[in-house]
């Protein structure tokens, strides 16, 4: 496994863990107030979260036919991925 693909799985595995973070307090806050702003978001969440764990079984089932050039674009997706899901979190949390 090279080192772009390497760091592309931790990522992966990191947004996954803040977007269940996410989902769980989503899910909290819908209980409370019933909104549908806040089940669009808990529905959000989860898709996101799906779609991590589908990219996760992917990278590390498919690895071999990953070429180089390919392996840059999606580590710096994942990358920005993991960003955006933080600043998600931090304002969530506010």
């Amino acid at each position: 496994m090279t080192l772009f693909m390497t760091l592309t799985v931790i990522l992966t595995l990191i947004t996954a863990l803040l977007l269940i973070i996410l989902t769980v307090i989503y899910y909290q806050i819908y209980k409370k107030i019933k909104a549908n702003f806040t089940l669009g978001l808990l529905i959000f969440a989860t898709v996101w979260l799906l779609e991590k764990i589908v990219s996760l079984y992917f990278y590390l089932t498919n690895m071999p036919y990953y070429m180089p050039a390919v392996e840059t674009h999606v580590f710096f997706l994942t990358f920005l991925q993991t960003i955006a899901v933080l600043l998600l979190l931090k304002i969530t949390r506010e």
